[in-house]
């Protein structure tokens, strides 16, 4: 285990190709759509993948497929794009927002 102090983070390796979090602007539809098209994984793996997606653990990237309608073990590329990356998104995003609610209010 490495420590880094605060204003070194954004220079330590490990977290350099960690993906952009749910809620910043670069994790954008465009930014799916790049990653999607390049990748061959199933959309569950590629959920799961910290590089691609950050912060999204075992239950949160099933919740999102059910959410959006998608089969997890349906592979990537171009075919998912249009509706589909749409509606992952939207997913994504609604589940995140609500699981904040719940924790916030949880005491």
């Amino acid at each position: 285990m490495r420590i880094y102090k605060t204003a070194k983070l954004p220079e330590a390796k490990e977290l350099m190709d960690l993906a952009p979090e749910p809620f910043s602007e670069e994790f954008s539809e465009r930014y799916l759509i790049e990653t999607i098209s390049s990748s061959k994984r199933n959309l569950k793996g590629f959920l799961l993948d910290q590089t691609k997606v950050l912060g999204l653990g075992n239950i949160y990237a099933c919740e999102t497929m059910f959410l959006s309608g998608v089969d997890p073990r349906r592979r990537l590329g171009r075919g998912l794009l249009g509706l589909l990356l749409e509606g992952l998104l939207a997913g994504l995003l609604l589940l995140l927002h609500v699981a904040i609610f719940h924790a916030t209010r949880v005491r």
